[in-house]
């Protein structure tokens, strides 16, 4: 069996991306390595073979993934935020084409612990076509399974959880190593104004702080860009804890990172990430997904950092998460995984069957025609009228 696995945006630089597909791929291996996968990027395909050899790698050309469509039995869209259009099109217009090339080709599409940014994206018609689409969608928290039920036919939608739990429940808890770490990331200013954080880290003067990074391109409001923006003085309060992203492994992403009493967050991957480690974690709301994050775990929140007082209260306040919701997400993802390989391989079994229904009827005709060409009496009348025998 043959999955192609839909996503592109794998290897671009952010840390969450590969947990989300290390759980994945830890899932596939409990089920015995039932396929083979196909993914097209548009980033090295060299650093991701390294990294995933369970995949073969290939570039992110129309016709390179029509091909690679046309030879699977099921695409896929695995983990991340899919629907979304927050920093412009670019991942509908992926989607879009990619839901015409299965169309056209009669591939079945599933999205697999999929989230949604907002669900104003449900305001672009391409994101209604494709996830109506969809043979099926696992979302990976409530808030995007009834954002998703509303647009998509009741029953093929199922509440899943993020698949980079099945990662994470995988590694040892590490004691703390740091008091504060700070993983912010917000294209939005209002959400992340730089004099309440700059407050905020003086705040904590004195404790050890480490700024981290997920994700290592400098892009717009990312974590580079903030620490950049910081004043020297700033820069010497903080350590910073940044990935080698082009060489790491998936553990190495993981232990470039130390784990922290407290963590203050913009990031899904990153909160979760926290979570796992037993930190007291506090989500900031740069999008709508991290109320979900937030209502999932249980954890304190803000819509934005605008007072460096109201966001100490929240880290005083905060606890661990507990130890039964982490397992819930890990049991709902593997689940969601259980769910999506009892369906691919019913596709593959039923292509196989059609595949051998056809073979048969050819193997019949033969057989029909041997049989004619053999026949005794049809041989003596050829040798009567004079013909010679094949």
């Amino acid at each position: 069996m043959r999955v192609h696995i839909g996503s592109h945006y794998f290897g671009c630089g952010n840390s969450g991306d590969d947990w989300t597909l290390a759980g994945f791929l830890r899932s596939w291996r409990r089920w015995g390595s039932p396929c083979s996968f196909t993914c097209a990027t548009l980033f090295d395909r060299t650093s991701l073979a390294n990294r995933f050899p369970e995949i073969d790698w290939l570039p992110c050309d129309l016709a390179t993934r029509s091909q690679a469509i046309k030879q699977c039995d099921v695409w896929v869209s695995v983990g991340d935020t899919p629907f979304q259009n927050d920093t412009g099109p670019w991942m509908l217009e992926h989607l879009d084409a990619e839901r015409k090339l299965c169309e056209k080709l009669g591939k079945p599409s599933f999205f697999l612990c999929v989230g949604v940014n907002k669900n104003t994206v449900f305001e672009d018609p391409r994101a209604v076509a494709t996830a109506r689409s969809a043979e099926h969608i696992w979302a990976r928290d409530r808030q995007c399974a009834g954002w998703l039920g509303e647009v998509v036919t009741s029953g093929r939608v199922t509440l899943g959880a993020d698949l980079a739990n099945v990662y994470f429940e995988s590694k040892q808890r590490r004691l703390a190593s740091v008091d504060v770490g700070w993983l912010l990331h917000a294209e939005d200013c209002e959400v992340l104004a730089k004099e309440p954080l700059r407050l905020a880290i003086n705040t904590f003067a004195g404790k050890k702080q480490t700024w981290l990074v997920q994700e290592v391109r400098e892009l717009p409001g990312s974590e580079r860009e903030r620490y950049q923006a910081f004043s020297d003085t700033e820069k010497r309060a903080l350590s910073v804890a940044i990935p080698s992203y082009s060489i790491a492994g998936v553990d190495g992403l993981y232990d470039a990172w130390p784990a922290c009493t407290q963590v203050v967050s913009t990031r899904y991957h990153g909160g979760l990430w926290a979570a796992w480690s037993g930190a007291r974690l506090v989500l900031i709301e740069r999008n709508d997904k991290l109320r979900g994050l937030s209502d999932e775990l249980g954890c304190r929140r803000l819509p934005a950092l605008k007072c460096a007082e109201e966001l100490e209260r929240e880290l005083t306040a905060a606890l661990p998460v507990q130890p039964q919701v982490l397992n819930n997400l890990v049991e709902r993802a593997n689940r969601s995984c259980d769910e999506f390989f009892q369906r691919a391989l019913a596709v593959h079994a039923k292509r196989n069957a059609g595949l051998t229904r056809r073979v048969g009827a050819l193997l019949e005709r033969a057989r029909d025609k041997l049989a004619t060409i053999c026949n005794p009496r049809l041989a003596r009348m050829r040798k009567l009228f004079g013909h010679k025998s094949a």
